[in-house]
């Protein structure tokens, strides 16, 4: 048995990046960024207009006030997509609207509501510095930068960033296809009748939910029954996805033959049983560069052994460079006990009190006590010699995967 840092430094070791594929920038979102991507000129490119208003030389109402306000004469617009083809003299103003570039000459603006306009002319009443409400060109990026490193994964605004430099593709990781599979003569399809000793199986499609968060296409083989030549065919189809996900079989009972069963299709084993609770008989090889996790089948075991393990892999095989979700340092509102030996991974809600995030642990905690999951925020990492932790103590929290902290 290993412990979990050495399992996950193993998984991120041995699991293989996919190639790149090119794909529209408005398809872009959740995939990971493959190119170094520098931005071809400034953004934006030019001083444009911050408001609605009146653009003008700072210097020429130097002296103005309420009590002596200064005319200037109004010469022509400019709206947002156009230009002014010639420099503005002293004394001169022009309209200009949000986003417009702002006209050779001119170092200030003014907004409508600020100024009073007239015939031709335009009265202000205040002194204005330069550059007022003036968006300088280069302001958000200047020639050659490369705001979105690559190994990002891309949400709106690093898309929409993208966008403001002229990109309307990007490359980006190819999105592994993980076939899934639960073992279980129990089990049944969501949506069957219902049979005396029966449970519906809900590890494929939480984990197909999972699966598809984190960038993967999920593929659902359905379900293997428990026999050792079912299970060993099932994986042999399997294999020929990128990652094989199964759930059930893997601990040492009598009808526990996913572990037997990878090793007879070709699977090397890299690691079976790590130092977690709840988690403990997890599977890990590959046969060639093709991975498989074998996850226990309890219901809430298999999706918090996911999103601490296989999620960082799919996300490596994509390319990214940042696997591991948040983690922050959270008070503790109630008491906690554990059995020494293992990691122990706790579900918990968490809220902020006074900018400090506090957790509280769930109440149902045993590892098929699925519906914690549904409004647990984090996942409290306690360490394996630590037995109690009184109210108020620090402990490591990592916000979950699969839920937006509050």
């Amino acid at each position: 048995m290993i412990s979990f840092e050495r399992a996950l430094e193993l998984i991120l070791a041995r699991v293989p990046v996919l190639d790149a594929e090119e794909v529209p920038l408005a398809e872009a979102a959740g995939r990971v960024l493959r190119e170094r991507v520098a931005a071809p000129r400034p953004v934006p490119p030019a001083d444009n207009a911050g408001l609605d208003g009146v653009a003008f030389r700072a210097v020429d109402v130097a002296g103005a006030s309420r009590t002596a306000p200064v005319t200037l004469r109004l010469d022509g617009e400019v709206a947002a997509g156009g230009r002014r083809e010639h420099p503005l003299g002293p004394g001169e103003a022009v309209r200009i609207m949000t986003g417009a570039p702002v006209p050779e000459g001119a170092d200030a603006v003014l907004g409508v509501e600020d100024v009073a306009l007239g015939p031709g002319v335009v009265t202000v009443f205040d002194a204005v510095k330069s550059g007022a409400n003036v968006r300088p060109a280069g302001e958000d990026l200047g020639a050659g930068d490369v705001p979105v490193p690559q190994g990002t994964r891309l949400n709106g605004p690093a898309v929409g960033v993208l966008a403001s430099m002229g990109s309307a593709r990007a490359q980006v990781g190819r999105r592994p296809r993980v076939a899934l599979l639960a073992t279980g003569n129990e089990l049944l399809a969501p949506g069957a009748p219902w049979r005396e000793g029966g449970i519906y199986s809900s590890n494929s499609l939480a984990l197909a939910a999972a699966v598809a968060d984190a960038g993967g296409v999920p593929v659902d083989l359905g379900l293997v029954d428990d026999t050792l030549e079912a299970t060993a065919a099932a994986l042999d189809r399997a294999l020929a996805a990128d990652v094989v996900l199964t759930s059930g079989g893997v601990s040492m009972g009598d009808y526990d033959h996913v572990r037997p069963a990878a090793l007879q299709v070709g699977v090397s084993e890299v690691f079976w049983k790590v130092a977690i609770k709840p988690g403990k008989p997890l599977f890990f090889g590959l046969r060639r560069s093709t991975p498989l996790f074998a996850l226990p089948g309890n219901p809430a075991s298999a999706l918090l052994v996911f999103d601490e393990l296989v999620r960082p892999a799919l996300l490596a095989m994509q390319g990214a460079t940042s696997v591991r979700t948040p983690e922050v340092s959270a008070v503790l509102d109630a008491p906690l006990r554990q059995k020494a030996g293992r990691l122990g991974l706790v579900r918990a809600s968490l809220t902020l009190v006074d900018g400090v995030p506090h957790v509280t642990p769930q109440a149902g905690q045993g590892s098929g006590i699925l519906s914690s999951l549904v409004t647990a925020r984090a996942v409290l990492r306690i360490p394996p010699d630590v037995t109690e932790l009184p109210v108020g103590a620090r402990v490591r929290a990592r916000l979950v995967g699969w839920k937006e902290p509050p």
